[in-house]
């Protein structure tokens, strides 16, 4: 379950919201959510809602050497000079092999193509197979998704005779290699305006850019594949990686490709049209499942296949080793949180380091991801190989990995990585050490705690069919345009049941007054325990789409995240509070999530505590009393509390930061927060028909002008002020006090007389003073009934 601390909801700027909602024609919704992705310009907003491929893509010249690489290729095609194209064992690796092979040939080049294995190979180009190539006859080395930082094997194919040309996106080495030509967006003399994109899309502007010299249409044949490599190698679907991920999904929608068919009816989906996630859940995993526990030739030969059952063979097989992986990390995550379970102070260091003997190289990033999704903190998983172990980091945001593992260098092997991902190896016998020195470095680099953004508050009510259609205007989702989140308040969870064949995930309905929402949640089976359906409602967050059932479509949501109860208010309602005074102040319970207030005191009265019950009145007074027996109750209001309860519980908020240090409230054990919004509200309404500022005073005092006759006002005339000012009614005895103060109307038995000159400023007046401070005051107790979680501790400790 996720700790209500580490909720960050996103700003919301409701009238810019509505202003770019009719400039565009869109829901109010869908522009707070352009908004919030920097979107502000309804040029840019239409944009990024609209445009395609073809309105968004540079001229594929801009790369640097682009030029050199497609007269090297031509003259290659000429001379009928077999060109090897060396690829990678991921989803972009496999894909821009794919490309680059069909798309040269197709140009009348001779090709061949090679993706290494993860296992013997590694990554990067393979000197045996260049040198492999080369004895074949190949005269040009073309890499893909790789070359950046091969620098042995690029001088091998120099000495083999070997013409190179490196195609890769990957950050550059502080020395760089000497090919022929070096296309990589990444380069800082590469005037390519768009910077962030995969392997695959910079193989296919090499194509781009040779059906250009020859006055060919664009090959959008190919986008299929840069729209798989692009959501699988997680680039940011922005500019123009989301202008060809659109135009792609329509190409990959018409499944042209017997592979890609095939691969789509073996994951289940429906045609199409598809988003981004039948891509990533459905189509990536199942490719890259080759790289990960076999070869990723396996993935190159479905794609390039031309018939149906042999496609329909292998497309199976990957299935099978996708099941294989996703079994794998099953394994080794329940073996992580067993341990973890069995010894809690594992997680109190901050960081997650396990290692396994048996643990498999090709999912322990994977397998690090689900970690830090459940526990918020950076993980390291690793395998062991001998006497070291390989293995993959993962970190939360508030997690620099990069400059954590800086800090502790000497203790790797070597690694290497970024702010959120990293691959090291460490030896065997290092890695406890590696635990304690991690767990310090990281307790200096954390920036708080580990956030989980959410878009937007909302009503289950307005998470409907219509808004979750309208959602569908924002795909391509993904990295950089993260499908939105929100969040329901107060949800009851209904019918909860385990699903999945491991039991591992819930359906469950989320019920919020008398509208409820079907839900799955994934991967959250373990918050069972830790949900009282019928005594508790929770905040949950989610995600919406549309899903159909016999032809009839419906609103579905996806549970993220279930909030944290108050761990005092769960175990009370399950009658295992064990609670001992342990501060000066009085600890605070948060039971405003509570479905029955009544089962609640029951519980205290069921765990033998005697509680003080604070009330508003003595009509809510009555209403306990009606519902409890009297006699195991003392209910009083603010005015009249008596000191000596270990308990006391409000059921209403209260008005002052003095109701609240009183002494007993002071000397209670635990103070219970049981009010809830309407109270608040309720609360609210009140104190503001008692607060004064200038405007308020301004319209008082022209009343009391108006009705003055010859600088009086006179007793009978008194009802007339007050209906003159009728909000203000309640005011106005304050208000002639204020005026007082400033000498600006004398109190007599049978009337008020005005004075129009020789007054003070209004700021002189001390009631008006202490009215402000009293105000502020107020408004700063209401924030701390904050909707999160209580934030009062300031206001129980005596200044």
């Amino acid at each position: 379950m996720l700790h209500p601390r580490r909720l960050a909801l996103r700003p919301h700027q409701p009238e810019e919201a509505r202003a770019l909602a009719q400039a565009l024609d869109i829901p109010e919704v869908i522009a707070q959510l352009l908004i919030q992705r920097q979107l502000r310009d309804q040029d840019e907003a239409r944009s990024f809602l609209y445009d395609d491929a073809s309105q968004v893509c540079s001229d594929p010249m801009l790369f640097r050497d682009m030029g050199k690489a497609v007269g090297l290729i031509e003259a290659a095609i000429e001379q009928g000079h077999p060109i090897f194209i060396h690829g990678d064992y991921d989803v972009d690796g496999i894909c821009s092999t794919v490309l680059l092979a069909e798309g040269l040939q197709e140009l009348g080049a001779q090709v061949e193509h090679h993706v290494p294995c993860r296992f013997t190979e590694g990554y990067g180009v393979s000197v045996k197979a260049v040198e492999a190539a080369a004895a074949r006859g190949a005269k040009m080395l073309l890499t893909c998704d790789c070359g950046s930082s091969s620098h042995q094997a690029i001088d091998v194919a120099h000495d083999l005779g070997m013409t190179v040309i490196v195609t890769d996106h990957h950050h550059l080495p502080a020395q760089l290699p000497n090919p022929e030509a070096h296309l990589n967006p990444q380069l800082p003399d590469c005037a390519y305006p768009f910077k962030p994109m995969c392997g695959t899309t910079v193989a296919y502007k090499l194509i781009c850019a040779l059906h250009q010299q020859r006055g060919l249409a664009w090959p959008t044949q190919f986008l299929d594949l840069v729209a798989v490599a692009t959501i699988a190698d997680v680039m940011p679907l922005v500019g123009e990686n989301r202008g060809l991920v659109r135009s792609g999904l329509r190409q990959l929608a018409l499944l042209e490709r017997p592979g890609l068919r095939a691969l789509a009816q073996i994951s289940g989906l429906e045609e199409g049209p598809w988003g981004s996630f039948a891509v990533g859940f459905g189509l990536g995993p199942r490719l890259n499942a080759a790289g990960r526990l076999e070869h990723a030739r396996l993935g190159v030969q479905l794609l390039m296949t031309q018939e149906d059952e042999p496609a329909r063979k292998q497309a199976s097989y990957l299935d099978k080793l996708n099941q294989q992986r996703r079994d794998l990390e099953a394994g080794m995550r329940a073996q992580v949180e067993e341990r973890l379970a069995q010894d809690p102070s594992l997680l109190e260091l901050g960081v997650v380091v396990e290692a396994g003997e048996e643990w498999h190289q090709g999912v322990v990033g994977i397998t690090a991801s689900r970690v830090v999704d459940r526990y918020g903190l950076p993980a390291f998983i690793m395998g062991r190989v001998g006497d070291v172990c390989k293995g993959s980091a993962r970190a939360p945001e508030n997690v620099n990995l990069h400059a954590a593992m800086q800090k502790c260098a000497d203790v790797f092997v070597k690694f290497g990585g970024h702010a959120r991902a990293a691959g090291f190896t460490v030896a065997w016998d290092r890695v406890d050490e590696m635990r304690r020195r991690l767990a310090e470095a990281v307790a200096e680099v954390r920036q708080g705690p580990a956030p989980v953004h959410v878009d937007l508050e909302l009503d289950l009510k307005a998470a409907n069919l219509d808004l979750a259609r309208s959602l569908k205007m924002l795909e391509p989702l993904g990295e950089g345009n993260r499908t939105p989140v929100f969040l329901a308040r107060r949800v009851r969870l209904d019918q909860l049941k385990v699903m999945g064949k491991t039991g591992e995930h819930l359906r469950c309905r989320l019920v919020q007054g008398n509208l409820e929402r079907k839900a799955v949640a994934f991967r959250m089976a373990d918050d069972r325990p830790h949900i009282l359906d019928k005594h508790l409602y929770y905040d949950v967050t989610f995600e919406l789409e549309e899903e159909s059932w016999e032809g009839h479509s419906y609103a579905s949501l996806r549970v993220q995240a279930v909030l944290e109860p108050e761990p005092q208010v769960f175990a009370l309602l399950q009658n295992k509070a064990q609670w001992n005074r342990q501060e000066a102040t009085p600890c605070l319970v948060d039971g405003r999530n509570v479905v029955s207030r009544r089962a609640y005191l029951e519980a205290l009265l069921h765990q033998g505590h005697t509680p003080l019950v604070v009330v508003h009145d003595q009509a809510q007074r009555e209403k306990v009393q009606g519902a409890l027996p009297q006699h195991l109750l003392s209910i009083e209001t603010y005015a009249s509390l008596r000191a000596g309860f270990d308990d006391v519980v409000l059921l209403y908020p209260p008005s002052t930061r003095q109701d609240l240090l009183q002494s007993a409230i002071q000397q209670a054990a635990r103070v219970h927060v049981l009010f809830g919004g309407r109270e608040l509200r309720q609360e609210i309404q009140r104190q503001s028909q008692l607060w004064l500022d200038r405007p308020r005073l301004e319209g008082v005092w022209k009343s009391l002008r108006r009705h003055a006759r010859e600088g009086r006002v006179e007793v009978r005339q008194f009802p007339s002020v007050e209906e003159d000012i009728r909000p203000l009614k309640a005011c106005l005895q304050q208000a002639v006090q204020v005026f007082e103060e400033l000498q600006l109307v004398e109190r007599k038995s049978d009337s008020w007389i005005i004075r129009t000159s020789g007054g003070r400023k209004l700021e002189e007046s001390r009631r008006y003073q202490e009215m402000c401070q009293g105000r502020e005051q107020f408004m700063q107790l209401v924030q701390g009934f904050d909707e999160r979680h209580l934030r009062l501790e300031e206001h129980l400790v005596r200044a």
